[in-house]
């Protein structure tokens, strides 16, 4: 345990929700262990592969709280707007702005996919702003649930504000509708990933609605199976929640993800599969691999269609650019000896920050 608060976690989830999870794989309830890993809530978009990095003035920071908060917001600046959370109530901060953040991984690729139209997200802003209202209205209280649960288990309901979940503050809907239209309008032409966010649902609506037995959320679950089927509504459902049927032909159930296995070893999936888990049993973390299929397709069509190859070594001191010359003298000599004839490499690169040979 003593390297986890050496841990930078980046993405998509609220630090009290994964805490929880966290100490229920370990079967303990320990609130010794505070689990202080450098959370960061990002605010800048990556629309495609390799692209550029699309944000504005007008966006959100992006939030870091914790050990290495510091270095993390030199890591980022100056190109995207950090702010670093300190004092007293950081640790409570941080987790506000990782529930905003989580709003909008939920419900806009729920919005942005509801009728098949693939609208981006300022649209949705445009032309659906009441269902989202509505939406956020909704699963507002939810919020108040996950973040207080554990400090307040005998009054679960009960809001920061004091009033209860049957009345949400039109400023707190007014603020989160503000944050996600900021948010949205810094990348107006961003249109969410559909198959990702299913496949990420239970860390994202799944979160809200962990909770949905204190928290109805109709409008939420409505469009969830709208959008993506019944299947993906229940696995966002608790346990213990009564789960959502219908009488048509149930749906195919998705295929399991591979078993578990160590931290200390990877092991390749099949190549039939796309996913594959590593795991931190000391910790509880598990991890979710996933292949790149449209890079794998890109690189079997380079395959297909050209017999030549590229190297690309990293480094240009002793060793890299020894092993560039080496491979540059095979190559010559595999040509003399079959006579031009197969695979050939068409270029050596070599990459280093410093002039080459500089140690």
């Amino acid at each position: 345990m003593n390297r986890v608060d050496d841990l930078v976690l980046v993405g998509n989830f609220l630090p009290c929700d994964l805490k929880k999870k966290l100490l229920e794989k370990q079967h303990e309830k320990d609130d010794s262990l505070q689990y202080n890993w450098t959370t960061a809530v990002v605010h800048f978009g990556v629309l495609s592969v390799g692209g550029k990095i699309v944000s504005s003035d007008a966006s959100p920071p992006t939030y870091v709280h914790g050990k290495h908060a510091l270095a993390l917001a030199n890591l980022l600046q100056p190109e995207i707007q950090v702010k670093i959370l300190n004092g007293p109530n950081a640790k409570m901060e941080i987790e506000k702005a990782a529930a905003r953040k989580l709003l909008w991984g939920s419900f806009m690729w729920l919005l942005c996919h509801e009728n098949d139209d693939n609208d981006n997200v300022s649209t949705v802003h445009e032309n659906k702003s009441n269902k989202l209202r509505a939406l956020v209205q909704e699963v507002l209280p939810a919020i108040d649930a996950l973040l207080h649960n554990d400090d307040n288990d005998e009054q679960p309901n009960k809001r920061i504000n004091g009033t209860n979940n049957e009345s949400t503050p039109s400023s707190s809907v007014e603020e989160a509708l503000s944050y996600l239209k900021a948010y949205s309008l810094s990348m107006p032409l961003a249109i969410p990933n559909k198959q990702l966010a299913m496949d990420e649902v239970e860390s994202r609506n799944g979160v809200f609605l962990s909770v949905s037995d204190q928290v109805p959320q109709p409008l939420h679950i409505e469009l969830i199976t709208k959008v993506a089927g019944l299947n993906v509504v229940n696995r966002c459902l608790p346990h213990s929640g009564e789960q959502h049927h219908h009488n048509e032909e149930e749906e195919e159930e998705d295929a399991p993800l591979p078993p578990p296995v160590s931290a200390d070893k990877v092991k390749a999936v099949d190549s039939k599969q796309t996913t594959g888990m590593m795991s931190c049993d000391e910790i509880g973390l598990i991890f979710h691999c996933r292949e790149n299929i449209r890079a794998r397709e890109y690189h079997n069509s380079l395959k297909d269609n050209n017999n030549d190859k590229s190297i690309v070594i990293i480094g240009a001191g002793i060793i890299g650019t020894s092993v560039a010359l080496n491979i540059a003298r095979r190559q010559q000599q595999r040509q003399q000896e079959e006579g031009g004839e197969g695979d050939t490499i068409k270029q050596i690169t070599v990459l280093d920050r410093l002039p080459i040979n500089n140690g």
